[in-house]
């Protein structure tokens, strides 16, 4: 068919152009690998060493001996008739709690003097230096524990059936020397004793100071 004249003849559509692809992203780097644990070396068991005894602690005071120190109990002191128990009357027999509270009494006494030994301005670990007579003299208090003596004495109130006598030597060490080193390292010698007695009563079972 012939086209008319004046009429153009429609454009042919225009095709749909393919849209470019978008680029893909770039893959992510790999990881690096891990790093290989180590191997576990098999356990060792390192050979025990003989236990070697600790040695005793050194006095702070260099050459001064410890404190004269001792355990008390009740079979070393009536061994040494240092114990004592009084009954309230001859004629009547032993209380029957008097072997208990004497038991007792030893360990409170046992212990109070540790505790009097501990508060002592003056030890064997820290001597007090002074000058006499143009030398040093290095000194401290110390409770001679061969001195110690107990008594058990029955009363007669059931509220306080015992009172117990705890009496000892309390004595003063001394060492001399030119210097204060000098006197510290000396040989130390009770230069002055006190005797002391002091007085505890047993209520409700228990010694009280």
């Amino acid at each position: 068919m012939t086209p008319q004249f004046g009429v153009q003849a429609p454009a042919p559509a225009a095709q749909p152009q393919a849209q470019p692809k978008a680029a893909a992203p770039p893959a992510a780097p790999a990881a690096a690998p891990a790093a290989a644990a180590p191997a576990e070396k098999p356990e060792q068991k390192k050979a025990e060493e003989p236990k070697t005894p600790a040695a005793p602690p050194a006095a702070a005071a260099s050459g001064a001996p410890a404190a004269p120190a001792g355990n008390l109990s009740l079979a070393s002191l009536s061994k040494t008739n240092k114990i004592e128990i009084i009954p309230r009357s001859p004629d009547k027999p032993p209380h029957p709690k008097s072997g208990e509270a004497a038991q007792k009494f030893v360990t409170f006494c046992e212990v109070w003097l540790k505790t009097l030994t501990k508060n002592y301005i003056h030890t064997a670990n820290n001597v007090e230096i002074v000058d006499k007579d143009g030398k040093y003299v290095a000194r401290y208090t110390a409770i001679d524990m061969s001195s110690v003596k107990i008594e058990l004495k029955e009363s007669a109130y059931d509220h306080t059936p015992f009172v117990g006598l705890l009496k000892y030597s309390e004595q003063q060490m001394e060492a001399a020397g030119d210097t204060p080193a000098a006197a510290k390292a000396g040989k130390f010698a009770a230069a002055k004793r006190i005797g002391v007695t002091e007085i505890f009563r047993y209520t409700k079972d228990h010694w009280i100071e």
